[in-house]
């Protein structure tokens, strides 16, 4: 098998708060990676550029905001639809509720309208929003959805991931780097369904490459916090017992096996 390609950012060092668009950036002095697109997934739009969060909560940006000026920034991927807003969409209370209500973000864009509106964001508020999303998430193997990874894996961070101590693969896991190395090299976007046990495999070195960690025996979640109604009125990042079957899941407070992990539903 060909080495696998590296496709970590080259960080700069310069300590600038205002972007190549010339807009300050709310969240402190910092400047984006020297190398700006995610191959086979993004790359800046003419007149954009990445505006990173300075106080981002993980390792690295899984959402971008990419800044045409103040008033006008979008986000990739696109937020709208995104399961981790449930909370802020359902909860009036919520910080954010007002932001994705004003941007049409509670579900998928599906009219000119709304996808222009989702693209034109205050950069302030798309930062925020990203912010509060790194703050929450982790990959998890989600076996309802099409990808089985989610949020969907992109193809470079897989390829970080697979580099990040590749004797320790498995022929599944290896597998799956090589056919992804592949794709990228061939110039092949099309998305692969990521299942079985490379898999699970790749959900764990997606999380170590974002600095997602937990305890031996936990696998981190994303969570929803029960309201007075058993509503979902807040999501949070968690360590759960792994576990294969609802029956591996003792504690009464966690009895349901959800992606892999226990965990107690909202009604």
């Amino acid at each position: 098998m060909r080495p696998l390609l590296l496709l970590a950012a080259i960080f700069s060092l310069a300590c600038d708060s205002s972007s190549d668009v010339g807009v300050q950036n709310p969240t402190g002095d910092c400047r984006a990676p020297l190398i700006t697109a995610r191959a086979g997934y993004d790359d800046v739009s003419p007149g954009a550029t990445w505006l990173p969060d300075c106080q981002n909560p993980v390792a690295r940006e899984y959402w971008r905001v990419y800044a045409r000026s103040a008033d006008s920034a979008y986000m990739l991927p696109r937020p709208d639809g995104d399961p981790n807003l449930v909370a802020a969409c359902n909860n009036a209370a919520h910080p954010l509720h007002a932001l994705v209500e004003s941007y049409f973000l509670c579900s998928p864009a599906t009219t000119p309208e709304t996808v222009s509106r989702t693209n034109d964001m205050l950069a302030a508020d798309a930062l925020q929003i990203a912010h509060d999303l790194h703050a929450v998430f982790a990959f998890e193997n989600d076996a309802g959805a099409g990808v089985h990874i989610a949020p969907f894996p992109i193809p470079g961070d897989i390829l970080d991931a697979c580099a990040l101590h590749p004797q320790e693969s498995s022929a599944d896991l290896a597998a799956i780097c090589a056919r992804e190395q592949e794709r990228l090299q061939s110039g092949y976007t099309i998305g692969f369904t990521y299942d079985g046990p490379g898999a699970v495999e790749l959900v764990a070195r997606l999380n170590e490459l974002y600095g997602i960690a937990c305890p031996a025996g936990l696998i981190p979640a994303t969570i929803c916090e029960c309201g007075p109604d058993d509503g979902c009125v807040e999501l949070s990042r968690a360590c759960r017992p792994a576990c294969q079957a609802s029956s591996d899941c003792l504690d009464p407070a966690q009895p349901m096996c959800t992606n892999g992990y226990c965990n107690q539903l909202c009604g």
